[in-house]
């Protein structure tokens, strides 16, 4: 007889009603040894039929995994980071695993701690957005006890684990030239803390691309923003937008930074592009809607996330041996008017 509503079905129950055997059910969900299409189908069907539920604890210790996987970011609240946890959360969701989402609040002591929550809660591997290089050393540890950690979005130097990240260098480079193809000589680089391997990337590529120009990089166009919550670059940018020889474009190298950099703007009295151009970092939502819309550059989120995920399963499953890799994806151009026509013409 069926289960009646208000009981909880048993894997036994599914055997039943699919006409299987308990063995053949624990190995469709566990996925620990193969079950052809036509009983997996019918193991689908009880379980939809019954509502079953598998006992998450019993099939841990059956497993010896938890079918969780902890994801470390710096900061939950930011812009950047959703698109990825989305992501993430569906390539696991696909294969069965759940995430558990924790921050480091951008400080090194609060990142170890995390590293120890999740290890903790025994989680099956880390994708990892470092606030830092210092809990590497940490990380590494964990890979070389055969725990897979992957970094995203902010590359360290180190080959020892795989690495998803922008290709931060080029964006300053191609950001740079867009603006210097338009007429604009006067090109401010307003990046934040150069501790970041993506902030000393993208100054790296601004630097390469107005040297290639011919043109020198002064000293007072690169303002660099205080690291976590750029806390200083309002101020440092309105000073800068009050002095005798204020730039003609600002490269504004976060999303956040390029949010100040509006709102200086318009303290100031400038008039975005007339007075300023203003190119950015980052697609937000609020990009398109700003007056005029922002031309920013952007990046693959969904790739960034899809991928990481995809590296971590293929560790667990069967790559725990081969060497690790480095995926820097491109990071496009995005027009809209926030750049004007430049004084080419």
């Amino acid at each position: 007889m069926p289960t009646r509503r208000h009981e909880l079905a048993t894997s036994e129950d599914v055997a039943r009603i699919a006409g299987v055997s308990r063995a053949t059910v624990s190995n469709f969900l566990n996925r620990s040894k193969y079950v052809s299409p036509q009983l997996s189908n019918r193991v689908k069907s009880a379980i939809q039929r019954l509502d079953y539920r598998p006992h998450g604890i019993a099939r841990s210790l059956a497993v010896k995994k938890t079918y969780t996987i902890g994801l470390l970011v710096p900061r939950i609240t930011s812009s950047f980071y959703p698109p990825i946890v989305s992501a993430v959360q569906r390539v696991l969701e696909r294969a069965g695993y759940s995430t558990i989402l924790v921050e480091s609040l951008e400080k090194q002591a609060g990142e170890a701690t995390m590293f120890r929550v999740l290890t903790e809660k025994r989680v099956d591997g880390i994708i990892w957005a470092p606030c830092s290089s210092q809990n590497l050393p940490l990380a590494q540890s964990l890979v070389a006890s055969g725990f897979p950690v992957v970094i995203i979005d902010r590359r360290l130097s180190t080959r020892e684990l795989d690495m998803v990240v922008s290709d931060n260098e080029g964006a300053g480079r191609t950001g740079t030239r867009y603006l210097l193809s338009l007429g604009y000589r006067r090109i401010l680089a307003l990046t934040f803390s150069q501790d970041l391997a993506p902030a000393r990337d993208r100054l790296t590529g601004y630097r390469r691309a107005m040297q290639e120009a011919g043109i020198g990089v002064e000293r007072s166009l690169v303002c660099i923003a205080g690291k976590p919550a750029y806390g200083d670059a309002s101020k440092k940018l309105a000073a800068i937008l009050r002095g005798t020889r204020r730039p003609e474009a600002i490269f504004a190298c976060s999303d956040v930074l390029t949010l100040i950099t509006v709102k200086e703007a318009r303290h100031a009295g400038l008039s975005i592009p007339r007075d300023l151009a203003v190119l950015g970092f980052d697609d937000t939502h609020w990009g398109p809607f700003v007056d005029p819309p922002l031309t920013v550059m952007t990046q693959d989120t969904q790739n960034m996330g899809t991928l990481a995920a995809r590296f971590l399963l293929h560790r667990l499953n069967e790559g725990r041996d081969e060497k690790p890799h480095l995926i820097e994806l491109p990071v496009k151009l995005l027009k809209r008017s926030s750049c004007g026509e430049g004084k080419a013409d």
